[in-house]
C-alpha cells in the first residue's frame, strides 16, 4: 500500500473503513488474488468494492481480471511503479475501458428500445382487453411524459366500430 500512497493522488484513496479500501489494500501487493480469497477477506462479494475503485469518482483504478473465465484480480503494475505519469497512464486506460463499456451498453439499450416499446404496448393491450369489464375506468401505463390511456382508446375504437365509423 505504501507504493500506492506515494504515487496516487490522496483523493483516490478510499476511506479506510470501506470494502473498497480493504480491496485496494489486498491487491496493492501487485499479485493476483482469486475472488474467493477477496470474498473471504472482505466478508462480501468484491464486485461493489471493485466498481467503487474503477469508476471515475473512485479514481479509475485499473484492475485486471486475469482469471481466464474465473475472477482473479490484479492491480495494474503502473499503479505500483512509483511513477506518477505511469499511474496516470493506467487511470486513462481504465477510464477508456469504462467509457467503452458504457457506450456499448447504451447502444444495446437504444437498439432494444423499439422492441421493448412494442412489447409494452402489446402487454398493455392484453391487460386492457382482459379487464375491459371495468367499464371505461382509465388504466394508466407509462411515465408522466408518455402516458398511454389505452383502455379509453379501446372503448372509443369499439364504440366507433359499433356505430359504423372507421378510423382509416
Amino acid at each position: 500500500m505504501d507504493k500506492i500512497l506515494a504515487t496516487a493522488p490522496l483523493y483516490f484513496i478510499p476511506q479506510e473503513n470501506t470494502n473498497a479500501y480493504r480491496f485496494l489494500f489486498l491487491i496493492s501487493d501487485g499479485k493476483p488474488h482469486a475472488k474467493s480469497e477477496i470474498l473471504f477477506s472482505l466478508g462480501d462479494d468484491p464486485r461493489s468494492a471493485r466498481q467503487a475503485l474503477t469508476c471515475e469518482a473512485g479514481g479509475n483504478w485499473l484492475i485486471h481480471n486475469i482469471g481466464d473465465g474465473k475472477a482473479v484480480y490484479q492491480l495494474d503494475e503502473r499503479h505500483l511503479s512509483g511513477d506518477r505519469d505511469l499511474d496516470m497512464e493506467a487511470r486513462v486506460v481504465a477510464q477508456r475501458q469504462l467509457k467503452d463499456r458504457s457506450y456499448i451498453q447504451c447502444q444495446n439499450e437504444i437498439n432494444r428500445l423499439a422492441k421493448a416499446k412494442n412489447e409494452q404496448l402489446e402487454a398493455a393491450t392484453n391487460y386492457a382487453i382482459r379487464f375491459e369489464h371495468l367499464n371505461g375506468q382509465r388504466l394508466l401505463w407509462g411515465d408522466d411524459s408518455n402516458q398511454l390511456w389505452l383502455f379509453d382508446s379501446i372503448v372509443v375504437a369499439r364504440g366507433n366500430q359499433r356505430s359504423g365509423l372507421n378510423n382509416d
